[in-house]
């Protein structure tokens, strides 16, 4: 249980990172200042100016003799932190965690230095390469519901949760980095831009789910380093949807031995993505792209197999029925098909001939396809005639 709670008159401006973040400031606003009786803030002054200089011992020795001479001083909690951050400063890390622990001895209902005091042992254990003390202090600050308010609590949460992953124990891990994107969202931003990936990197990838996703989006409030408005409705909302784009192929890279990771991961993806923003040729092409890496692996199936044209016009029919009413993306698809397979069988070529006749296709998709057909048909030495110069699909 904690002492009875003392009245504080001292501002702690605290928005560090983890370990190798910038260091934390802690510093008296002017109306607190003057407040301090004049030999009190002289003294006080003086320890200040130590520390600004990066004199470290001079800066303990000048705190050490306020708290001898100001015992009552409401700016106590706030000396001995500083003393605590000079004593870290000269690599006296046990000296540190001894000034730190005397404000939670005797100052733990003051939670703007009670809080950081919890936070800065934890950190001296961790530098001192000791994660069990890290982790419990951590842990200690991550439970508790005033300490845990704190912004320093976000970096706590955040190595408790790198913790986790290590343990592989990813949805407890994931908990806790939602944890630090959402409840400080506007109070640590650095911990929430660490937090951020692990939390998009599952909900894309690991465990896709555009609900989950969209959840997180509006309760994070968005995905960008600072907070911003969302809209009621998402289903059309331009800002979302390119970020989910965007996420899909920055998580969308796998190796030869992981197709069916990449088939499922495009399969869950695109049909998400598609059928909006028609007018943007840049987004439907992006999409026209996640179309030939979802169906890739039946692409490289066929042709290993070298089944012939009666497998491919099968498939090519069920393209057909799946993307109706879909030109753009049952075009290119259909062009995915084509190409890959063409390595093998002359005669798909002419489906491609017969395929690109049956659409009027804008210059962005010819020279697409122009493109793919031209490099199907170089690697085995044929001609391909399609009706427009090579120099224009360049």
């Amino acid at each position: 249980m904690r002492r009875v709670a003392i009245t504080f008159l001292v501002t702690l401006v605290a928005f560090a990172g983890s370990l190798g973040a910038a260091p934390i400031k802690v510093v008296f606003t002017d109306k607190e200042w003057a407040k301090l009786e004049s030999f009190e803030g002289h003294s006080l002054s003086d320890a200040e100016k130590r520390f600004t200089q990066k004199k470290w011992r001079e800066a303990v020795a000048a705190y050490d003799a306020f708290v001898m001479e100001f015992p009552e001083s409401k700016a106590i909690p706030y000396t001995l932190i500083r003393k605590g951050l000079a004593l870290e400063n000269d690599d006296k890390r046990f000296k540190a965690i001894e000034a730190y622990q005397e404000v939670l001895d005797y100052f733990p209902n003051v939670i703007p230095f009670a809080a950081p005091a919890l936070y800065y042992i934890g950190r001296c254990h961790q530098r001192n390469d000791d994660m069990d003390k890290a982790l419990r202090h951590y842990a200690e600050m991550a439970n508790d519901e005033d300490y845990a308010t704190h912004p320093l609590a976000a970096h706590a949460i955040c190595e408790l949760a790198r913790n986790l992953m290590k343990q592989k124990r990813v949805p407890d891990a994931i908990k806790y980095f939602r944890r630090v994107a959402v409840e400080f969202r506007k109070t640590n931003i650095d911990a929430r831009r660490d937090a951020m990936p692990y939390v998009i990197g599952h909900y894309i990838r690991t465990k896709p789910s555009e609900p989950e996703l969209r959840k997180f989006y509006i309760e994070a409030g968005a995905f960008h380093h600072s907070v911003h408005g969302i809209p009621d409705v998402l289903d059309n909302d331009w800002a979302y949807w390119s970020m989910v784009k965007g996420n899909v192929r920055h998580y969308g890279s796998f190796n030869s031995e992981q197709e069916k990771e990449r088939k499922k991961h495009y399969g869950y993806w695109t049909p998400l993505l598609d059928g909006k923003f028609k007018e943007n040729d840049d987004y439907r092409k992006d999409i026209a792209d996640m179309f030939f890496l979802a169906f890739d692996l039946l692409v490289r199936h066929l042709v290993a197999d070298q089944k012939g044209v009666s497998l491919l016009a099968t498939l090519l029919e069920a393209v057909d029925r799946c993307l109706a009413g879909k030109e753009v993306e049952r075009q290119f698809i259909r062009l995915g098909l084509l190409a890959p397979t063409a390595t093998f069988e002359k005669q798909p070529i002419q489906i491609v001939f017969d395929f690109i006749a049956r659409f009027e296709l804008p210059d962005l998709q010819r020279c697409q396809i122009a493109r793919r057909v031209s490099d199907a048909s170089d690697k085995n030495g044929w001609i391909v005639e399609i009706g427009f110069s090579q120099a224009e699909s360049q």
